[in-house]
Order: structure tokens, then C-alpha cells, then sequence
């Protein structure tokens, strides 16, 4: 009888042991799968150019010509107001955004050294007016993960991308945009461009 006890008695540790480690996994697998979310990367723009960008940032990484900034929240549209050249080097340039909602207004105007920009998940810009304003020298623009749902103008957005010889814009969601006048005025090297996908229902300008 007493053995029999002993065996019940060892068997029940022997369950709640089991019951205990599979809480345990469940909760680390769960955070793990969280972590990996908030790792993702988003609010990217990766950008190859000639010069060096430089005024309302924070280094995060340098590593000889690669560079990873973090965007300042207060003047997180304005930061290309300052541009400092060095020995004309080629520079790989990540810009990190926080999350909040912006204007991308004047993002890139007139910054001429410009030759390659590609979004990551980009969901914050409200404003795309005059972004890539006398971008000449642009010569790829990747827009595949950059949500425009949100923004309500995108006049000169590629004024005088002179150097785009093809722009894919079929992710672009325009429900809410009002001003598109000039749009892509002197984009001179353009072929060919696929609007099927833009809705113009509030459309005034």
C-alpha cells in the first residue's frame, strides 16, 4: 500500500513538473515571437549618395562609408537642411524613424547627390509634397512598403527626377489625397507610368 502511495505521490510531482515546463516554454516562446515583432524593422528609408547628410540626427553606427542615423522627433522632416561634404566618398545611409505621424514635406528637395532611396515598412508620413523636389541625380526609388494612406498631398513630389527611368507606384493608396498638380513635372528620363492603381475620389487640384 505503501508503495503504491509512494507511486502515486511521485507520479503527481512528475505531472505538475511537466505542467510547470510547458508554462514555461509557452511564456519564453511567446516573448521570443514578441521580441521578434518589435525587432522588425520599420520606418526605414535607406538612402545611396555621394555626400554626407548631417544636422537634426543621432549617430547610431558608423562603420567606415555604411551609416545608421536615428531621426530626431522634433525636426524629423527638416533634417536634410544641413549637408556637409566630405572628400566626396559614397556613403550606404540608413535614416530610423520614431513612430509618430509626420509631414515629409521638402524631405529631399534639392538634394542632388542622391542616387538610390528605398522605404522600409513605412507607415508615418501625412505629407509628400515637394519630397523628392529636383532630386536629379535619382536614378531608383523603391516605394513597394511605403503606406500612403494617410498622406492628403503630393504636389512636385517628383518634380525634375529627371534621372527616374522607371518609378513603380502600384502600392501607392491615394484615397485621401486632395493636391497632386505637377506631380511628376520634368521627370524627363520617365517612359512610362502605371496610375491604374490611384484613386482620385477627393481629388481638387
Amino acid at each position: 500500500m505503501k508503495f503504491y502511495h509512494n507511486l502515486l505521490t511521485l507520479l503527481t510531482k512528475f505531472f505538475i513538473i511537466n505542467i510547470i515546463i510547458q508554462i514555461i516554454e509557452t511564456h519564453f516562446i511567446s516573448k521570443s515571437q514578441n521580441l521578434r515583432k518589435t525587432n522588425e524593422e520599420q520606418n526605414i528609408i535607406e538612402i545611396e549618395m555621394k555626400n554626407f547628410l548631417t544636422g537634426n540626427i543621432k549617430f547610431i553606427n558608423v562603420n567606415d562609408n555604411n551609416i545608421e542615423m536615428y531621426i530626431n522627433e522634433e525636426k524629423q522632416s527638416t533634417f536634410t537642411n544641413t549637408i556637409q561634404f566630405e572628400n566626396d566618398k559614397n556613403y550606404k545611409i540608413k535614416l530610423i524613424f520614431p513612430n509618430n505621424l509626420i509631414s515629409c514635406k521638402n524631405m529631399f528637395r534639392n538634394i542632388n547627390d542622391i542616387k538610390a532611396i528605398k522605404f522600409i515598412n513605412f507607415n508615418i508620413c501625412n505629407n509628400t509634397s515637394f519630397m523628392f523636389y529636383n532630386c536629379s541625380s535619382l536614378e531608383s526609388l523603391e516605394l513597394s512598403t511605403f503606406n500612403t494612406s494617410n498622406v492628403n498631398e503630393m504636389q512636385f513630389m517628383f518634380y525634375n527626377c529627371s534621372s527616374l527611368k522607371s518609378l513603380d507606384l502600384s502600392s501607392f493608396n491615394t484615397i485621401n489625397v486632395y493636391n497632386m498638380s505637377c506631380m511628376f513635372y520634368y521627370c524627363s528620363s520617365l517612359k512610362s507610368l502605371d496610375l491604374f492603381s490611384f484613386r482620385t475620389n477627393n481629388l481638387l487640384v
